[in-house]
């Protein structure tokens, strides 16, 4: 997680305008480290050519339409190849073969991450 932070912080630390992200966890600790904020919907003042960054898989994530954001880029990052931690889904079916570790070994895809730009 902190190498991709530190990738977005090189492109976008310079940035004139906001950079916004959605998620929580690792993410939202690493991007916060440099400046990113956490969008909220509700509160935040976004302006036309803010960037927003995006996990495709996490927590916290809200689609936005395609009218309020265009795409800039998808970025896919590896994985640590063979262990991860478990979802709820495959903790309980772990759980229920008596066996309670919190982590599994499983191919564990890539992660990918959007990054667009608000209109």
């Amino acid at each position: 997680m902190r190498k991709v932070t530190e990738v977005f912080r090189e492109r976008f630390a310079a940035e004139l305008g906001t950079v916004w992200f959605q998620s929580h966890w690792g993410f939202q600790y690493y991007l916060q480290q440099w400046g990113a904020r956490p969008l909220n919907l509700a509160r935040s003042e976004i302006y036309s050519g803010d960037v927003m960054l995006i996990p495709a898989n996490n927590t916290g994530v809200v689609p936005l339409s395609s009218d309020r954001i265009f795409p800039i880029e998808e970025l896919t990052f590896p994985s640590f190849p063979s262990s991860h931690t478990c979802g709820r889904y495959w903790c309980r079916v772990l759980q229920q073969c008596a066996w309670t570790a919190p982590w599994a070994v499983d191919y564990v895809p890539p992660a990918k991450y959007y990054m667009a730009r608000f209109r």
